[in-house]
């Protein structure tokens, strides 16, 4: 039996913030509006109300926009539909098509494919959002975790390292979280 670890996906503030730029995106006021909605339905948690505003945020736009799809692939994920997860981050990728962006949704589809407990999949998505932007952390962390799942120990533990590089004084969240993974054992049974 494998213990569970916890995959970590991606929002479009965290998209934002990943780039080094702190900029607004920029949508027509009823869509922002509805954007933004969304954003703090999801900050408490509340996926189905998010889910809708991301809907009519949709609609109103006639095109898909990617930081919409990406925040309702998440809406779905925690909902539970995880094809329509995939499908989102999908539609997200395709309307990114010079990569500039598209390291998130390439993230969150691994940590769908993960949620399946599919980590050979999930391992290749993380890697596809690390060869898009070398320097997204979060896909770097779920590399570890795959490889972690799939009993890869020491490539496990080489991403881990390398996520913690640099990292030592600012320890966030999520660093907190990889140090308990990276000392926990992988219990097979």
């Amino acid at each position: 039996m494998l213990k569970r670890t916890e995959y970590v996906g991606g929002n479009s503030i965290q998209l934002l913030q990943s780039v080094g730029k702190l900029f607004p995106v920029i949508l027509p006021g009823n869509v922002a509006t509805l954007y933004n909605r969304a954003n703090k339905a999801l900050e408490r948690n509340e996926y189905k109300t998010a889910l809708n505003l991301l809907d009519r945020a949709l609609v109103c736009t006639g095109k898909p926009e990617p930081n919409i799809l990406i925040n309702k692939g998440l809406a779905l994920k925690n909902l539970g539909k995880l094809k329509e997860a995939i499908e989102c981050y999908d539609a997200a990728i395709q309307a990114d098509p010079e990569n500039h962006f598209s390291f998130i949704p390439w993230n969150n589809k691994g940590v769908v494919f993960g949620i399946m407990s599919k980590h050979d999949e999930a391992k290749m998505f993380f890697e596809e959002a690390l060869r898009v932007n070398p320097h997204y952390k979060i896909a770097l962390l779920n590399k570890g975790i795959a490889l972690k799942q799939m009993g890869l120990n020491d490539e496990a533990n080489k991403c881990f390292d390398k996520y913690f590089e640099n990292d030592l004084l600012t320890l966030t969240e999520h660093n907190i979280k990889v140090a308990r993974i990276k000392r926990q054992e992988v219990a097979l049974h």
